[in-house]
């Protein structure tokens, strides 16, 4: 992650991004997610690792739940974790 000042800023690729997964409605199913470096994780895992790497949010123990490319994003691995509140 690096700060909009910086050379090689992902700020704006990372808000594309997560605009792309919220408006896949298949991500719905799952609880809170966080988009970052074109990877989808489960909020609940995420950790940050470095404070200067564009790869900085990891879930070490989980994984990432999917991908998002130039156009569109990709769910790859069900959480089985909906936290929708009625």
């Amino acid at each position: 992650m690096r700060s909009s000042n910086e050379i090689g800023s992902d700020g704006l690729s990372n808000l594309r991004s997560a605009i792309f997964v919220a408006m896949d409605k298949e991500t719905i199913q799952h609880s809170v997610v966080v988009v970052m470096n074109e990877e989808i994780h489960v909020a609940t895992y995420v950790t940050k690792t470095h404070t200067t790497n564009l790869a900085t949010f990891q879930a070490p123990t989980f994984g990432p739940i999917g991908i998002v490319s130039k156009t569109m994003s990709s769910i790859f691995k069900n959480t089985n974790e909906n936290s929708i509140i009625k």
